[in-house]
């Protein structure tokens, strides 16, 4: 079985465009979600309680799904957390830095979902 894990916003829109992006482009079987309102930017802040939690459940994906990829989304018209996609890419960068430190063995990719609910690699 194959689980990557997937950081993505709550927005309802989004998620079956992710799911389909993912398991169409990657040898991907299974989707562990990780997420909260607008999480390119909860990353990208400093609040250790969401950020310790994010990285709390990705742990969890590493540690009982052997996951080896991570897939972190932004999108168009996020309420929670409304910019630019030049502005949630940046997040997104901030956020995986963040990461990378404590998961320095993960592959990671970006997603962005437009305005059309359409996936594309935002690496």
């Amino acid at each position: 079985m194959t689980f990557c894990a997937s950081i993505q916003c709550i927005d309802g829109r989004i998620h079956d465009a992710i799911f389909s992006y993912i398991k169409e482009n990657y040898d991907i079987k299974y989707i562990d979600i990780l997420s909260e309102p607008g999480i390119d930017g909860i990353l990208a802040g400093d609040d250790p309680m969401y950020i310790d939690s994010i990285i709390r459940k990705l742990q969890i994906c590493v540690d009982v799904h052997d996951v080896k990829e991570v897939f972190f989304s932004a999108h168009y018209n996020c309420l929670a957390n409304p910019g630019t996609k030049e502005e949630h890419i940046s997040q997104m960068n901030k956020g995986l830095e963040k990461l990378k430190v404590r998961f320095p063995s993960l592959i990671f990719h970006k997603i962005w979902v437009d305005e059309n609910w359409q996936c594309s690699s935002a690496d």
